[in-house]
């Protein structure tokens, strides 16, 4: 499926989740290209952007992500992996990995400064709407899951653009409700399905998002 630019995608969306417009929902971004869907749902919604601010630690001559690591220091191991090839990994890579989470850590400190540093407690007894624009794998989804189990959300809806059939089943598994445009057994880069650039910058994007977080905060949370 093919959108005009990703505010189109959020508006789409939003016309799906429309019952929602008098909960004030908090919409968990789980990537920052995302980031214009989640405002463009935000701001029909009336809802608060909570951005998923994480990197993907990856080795140089192999090309999986081995995991992601937030602002908050919190390390995901990707779901996709299996046991044996994160053991394999860890065993001849241990100490490599742990000098990439370190910098990654220290690199998403430097530049989400307090953009990324919102209360994750406002989760707690709210409805949660997880989005994407295009989800190839199930990284952040794990991200998302290892934020939110500790919390306490009255129900999890998921909603996406286009989704890797893989991640749309773990998708699934994560959130109470899901609405996704199109489940893909194939796919191409994110661009690939917008016929418009994003026409912010990330910092403007950044900003936006935190004003509408301002002006929505949900009273309680």
């Amino acid at each position: 499926m093919y959108y005009n630019d990703r505010t189109d995608l959020g508006n789409k969306l939003a016309i799906r989740l429309a019952e929602l417009k008098a909960v004030e929902p908090v919409i968990l971004c789980l990537k920052e290209s995302s980031l214009s869907t989640a405002i463009a749902l935000a701001a029909e919604l009336r809802g608060w952007v909570y951005p998923l601010v994480c990197e993907e630690i990856k080795m140089e001559a192999d090309d999986r992500i081995i995991g992601v690591i937030d602002s908050d220091g919190t390390y995901t191991v990707n779901p996709q992996l299996s046991s044996f090839e994160l053991e394999d990994i860890m065993t001849e890579f241990h100490s490599i990995v742990e000098d990439k989470k370190r910098e990654a850590f220290s690199r998403l400190n430097r530049s989400s400064a307090d953009y990324a540093k919102l209360n994750p407690d406002v989760f707690n007894e709210r409805v949660v709407i997880l989005c994407g624009d295009v989800l190839k794998n199930q990284i952040h989804i794990g991200a998302a899951r290892a934020l939110l189990k500790p919390k306490r959300p009255i129900t999890t809806i998921a909603v996406a653009g286009n989704v890797d059939v893989n991640a749309a089943d773990y998708l699934r598994l994560t959130a109470d409700q899901t609405q996704m445009m199109d489940v893909m057994s194939s796919m191409f880069d994110d661009d690939h399905y917008f016929e418009k650039t994003d026409p912010y910058s990330v910092e403007q994007k950044r900003q936006i998002a935190m004003n509408i977080s301002q002006f929505w905060k949900p009273a309680k949370g």
